[in-house]
């Protein structure tokens, strides 16, 4: 057995037998000979790598699926501060039909949880990366969102604009 790179991110698993696709888990993961599973590549999603993972979205509908990764400050995905619009969301959208949410894409541009919250990168894409909580509140994590807000500092407690915190 070997795994060959070809570029572009694309691998090819050569098998005596097993993976019975010609180009086993669509060149975006890694086939398990003993279980017959592909473990994909960042960014790639499905159990045969063919469809783009939360956190990213294919540039454009009817070509090669290349899977680009949503907005952001490099290290996270809408910065922290907000949900991308990735193929996975896309998905979701009911105002589709059915037929139309299973080829849907998303665009990589963010929806900042906060109206203070924006910023846009060279591709014209909402980076949320921009932007911080008014005086008076403070930047938090939201558990159930897992996104950053901005929350009302607690009583007897202050932040100005040179604060990080209450």
């Amino acid at each position: 057995d070997i795994v060959i790179g070809l570029g572009w991110g694309e691998l090819r698993f050569y098998s005596s037998g097993h993976c019975s696709m010609p180009v086993a888990c669509n060149g975006r993961g890694i086939c398990n000979v003993a279980s017959r599973k592909c473990t994909c590549l960042q960014g790639f999603a499905n159990d045969d790598c063919s469809a783009c993972g939360t956190g990213y979205y294919r540039e454009a509908p009817g070509v090669a699926i290349a899977c680009r990764a949503c907005a952001g400050d490099g290290n996270r995905t809408c910065s922290g501060r907000g949900a991308c619009w990735d193929d996975v969301v896309a998905r979701t959208n009911l105002e589709l039909t059915a037929t139309a949410r299973q080829i849907a894409i998303g665009n990589g541009s963010c929806t900042c949880s906060e109206s203070v919250f924006g910023g846009v990168d060279s591709l014209g894409r909402t980076t949320c990366a921009s932007g911080e909580c008014p005086p008076g509140s403070e930047e938090v994590p939201d558990l159930d969102s897992g996104s950053n807000r901005c929350k009302t500092c607690a009583a007897g407690t202050y932040r100005d604009q040179h604060m990080q915190s209450c």
